[in-house]
């Protein structure tokens, strides 16, 4: 059963949760960072990171990560031009507004469509996202996906009940050191950030829940005072999740401060996954962008994802190599039986054959039995030839299959790979000849060219049947075999 895995790597702590297709938690863990300085700060990661998961046993397959901080932007937009060629005139002509000051050599970007003609735009630092990668590939994982911040929390709340009645609302993550901040306007994502405020900072004593809260309102009237003004934004609801969430008196002192109706989120409640028996009833929320990361990671589309386009086509050799392996590992299996029957079959031929010669030398003053021995023998023949041309003809079909994927761009997608056979006129004389026809879609005229001339590396007979351009490019090939 196949399986996605949050892995919510956050400020000192890192949170694991892998779902099954069914939405069961399959495992869920987390482990604590120490402090250390900020050259050690990236061995200790890889540490905890490799010791956690040869701990907890999490599988590396299908694991989508977050990336927090104010190196990273998130926000809705309303582009004044429709559809994905008048989104990318409009992203071209204000590319300058929406990241002012940041080189565009280092920045990455991913957007998604949402409702009413808005889009979801993530931006990142290039080199932070790269830094990521390199920490997560020393632990041996290659997420498939980075998703943007404090999308996980909208993600882990999606058709609560509560919030049918309000449209605009924000959700809080309390950590140690920082807190992550969400907003969401008409039910949608509208921007995200960090709050440089965490609980950890406050000394131990009865009043520090309320001199926390009273810092932390603060900074949120800040941040929805801005919001206010400038977007007309109102927020109505509340939602705090995270370590401290279920501090005595946050709830009562947040709604006191702030005026606002305030929620202690209970995220697997919520999407109605079952936790295991010794987490129902501990402060769970403290999972709840590990779990919006894994709900991720059980859907066909996945959204934005933050990976750079060249380590996408390397993950993707990477799927391709390992599908192959187990591909051909049942090949093999599958050869070692035909083998092992073509062996018994040749002992057969063998033992027969010498019956045969016996008989032939018996017989040879007789016509009809020599005629039937003849026969008898190129029967024979025929089917070892056969057994021959079945081994070959796999062969030819795994290696073929393979060189069509290696050429497989970034967003050209399959929909059909098939075979057919067609009379070609070669001097005079009609010969048959195969051809393999793929059908599928692209999501530009540009993506077809570079697949067709990926595949022109290692074919010579290439027809394109049809290019059609509706709101993806759909396409016909022919390959010549």
């Amino acid at each position: 059963m196949s399986t996605a895995v949050g892995l919510d790597i956050g400020w000192k702590s890192i949170r694991a949760v892998e779902l099954t297709n069914d939405r069961v938690i399959k495992k869920i863990a987390s482990i604590d960072i120490s402090d250390g300085t900020k050259k050690e700060e990236f061995k200790v990661y890889i540490a905890k990171l490799t010791e956690f998961f040869n701990e907890s046993k999490f599988s590396k397959d299908n694991v989508i990560i977050n990336l927090r901080g104010s190196y990273i932007l998130t926000r809705t937009y309303e582009p004044s031009a429709s559809g994905n060629d008048g989104f990318e005139r409009w992203f071209v002509e204000n590319i300058d507004s929406l990241i002012p000051g940041a080189p565009l050599n280092d920045v990455i970007y991913d957007h998604e469509f949402l409702d009413d003609n808005r889009v979801l735009i993530s931006f990142a630092r290039l080199r932070v996202i790269e830094n990521r990668l390199k920490m997560l590939r020393a632990c041996g994982i290659m997420p498939v996906a980075v998703d943007a911040s404090c999308l996980a929390l909208y993600r882990s709340f999606r058709n609560h009940k509560p919030l049918k009645k309000y449209d605009n609302y924000a959700i809080i993550d309390l950590g140690s050191y920082k807190t992550d901040l969400l907003l969401v306007r008409d039910s949608i994502p509208f921007i995200s950030t960090d709050l440089a405020i965490g609980y950890k900072e406050f000394n131990k004593g009865r009043d520090r829940c309320r001199m926390f809260c009273k810092l932390l309102s603060k900074e949120l009237k800040k941040k929805l005072d801005y919001y206010k003004t400038k977007e007309n934004l109102i927020i109505d609801y509340l939602i705090v999740v995270g370590n401290y969430a279920k501090t005595a008196g946050m709830k009562k002192n947040l709604t006191s401060l702030l005026k606002v109706r305030t929620e202690i989120g209970k995220p697997f409640k919520v999407q109605k996954i079952d936790l295991p028996l010794k987490l129902s009833r501990k402060n769970n929320s403290q999972y709840t962008q590990a779990l919006g990361l894994a709900l991720k990671g059980l859907k066909t589309d996945i959204g934005v994802n933050l990976i750079p386009h060249e380590v996408k086509r390397e993950r993707r050799k990477w799927e391709f190599n390992k599908q192959a392996k187990k591909f051909f590992g049942k090949n093999l299996v599958f050869s070692g039986i035909i083998f092992f029957m073509m062996t018994c079959l040749l002992g057969i031929m063998i033992v027969k054959y010498n019956k045969i010669k016996h008989d032939f030398n018996e017989l040879l003053v007789t016509k009809s039995g020599l005629v039937y021995l003849n026969d008898e023998e190129k029967e024979i023949n025929s089917k070892v030839l056969k057994l021959q041309q079945l081994g070959h003809e796999q062969f030819f079909w795994s290696k073929m299959l393979l060189y069509i994927g290696q050429a497989v761009p970034d967003g050209v997608f399959f929909k059909e790979i098939s075979t057919d056979t067609r009379l070609v006129s070669v001097g005079t004389k009609p010969v048959k000849q195969r051809k393999v026809v793929i059908e599928g879609d692209a999501r530009n005229h540009a993506l077809i060219i570079r697949f067709i001339q990926n595949l022109e590396k290692r074919f010579t007979d290439i027809t394109i049947d049809r290019i059609k351009r509706e709101s993806r490019c759909k396409f016909k090939i022919s390959i010549g075999i």
